[in-house]
C-alpha cells in the first residue's frame, strides 16, 4: 500500500538472546523518557527500540544522544507498520 503514516524511523539500542544485562538495563531506564519498545524477533531476540520518527535526521540526534549515553552499538533502522525495512527506502516514502 501507499499509506505512509505507518513508516517511521527507531534508533536500535541492541538484541538479546537470554536475559538482557543489568548494565544495560540501568542505561535503558535512563533513556526511559526516549520512548522504547521492545519486540521478540522471528529469531527469538528481543529488540529494544527508542523513538518513533519521521524525520531521519532526527533520529540520527537520538542514537548520537543514545550512544553518549553509553548505548555504543545504537543505530538507525526504519520500520513500516510492524516490519523492518531499508533506511533509504523509508527516506523516499517520507520525502
Amino acid at each position: 500500500s501507499s499509506d505512509n503514516s505507518t513508516v517511521y524511523f527507531k534508533v536500535q539500542l541492541g538484541a538479546f538472546r537470554e536475559n538482557v544485562p543489568f548494565d544495560v538495563i540501568d542505561k535503558f531506564l535512563e533513556l526511559s523518557n526516549k520512548r522504547i519498545t521492545h519486540i521478540k524477533d522471528a529469531d527469538g531476540l528481543t529488540c529494544f527500540f527508542a523513538g518513533e520518527l519521521k524525520d531521519f535526521n532526527e533520529a540520527l540526534k537520538l542514537k548520537d544522544e543514545i550512544i553518549a549515553a553509553g548505548i555504543k552499538d545504537a543505530f538507525v533502522i526504519a520500520v513500516k507498520g510492524d516490519k523492518k525495512i531499508p533506511v533509504e527506502q523509508a527516506k523516499k516514502l517520507l520525502k
